[in-house]
């Protein structure tokens, strides 16, 4: 929950206090969006936008930690 979302990462979060979900940020001049990483057409971009109503709630930023020696 400490790491910092920065553009392209993968964010846990809850719109409008619902369900949590998992989805990529992209951040524009005057938006954000959460992009799903998925192949299936079940799933949407969701956008905001200034002035959007909606609460959105970062929870945390997935993070992947592997050895160097497990690389090779």
């Amino acid at each position: 929950p400490d790491a910092e979302p920065r553009d392209g990462s993968i964010v846990c979060a809850s719109i409008d206090g619902g369900d949590f979900i998992l989805r990529k940020l992209f951040r524009g001049a005057k938006m954000l969006m959460l992009s799903p990483d998925s192949h299936s057409d079940e799933f949407e971009d969701i956008v905001f936008s200034d002035g959007d109503e909606r609460e959105l709630d970062l929870v945390g930023t997935v993070v992947w930690h592997q050895a160097a020696r497990e690389m090779e």
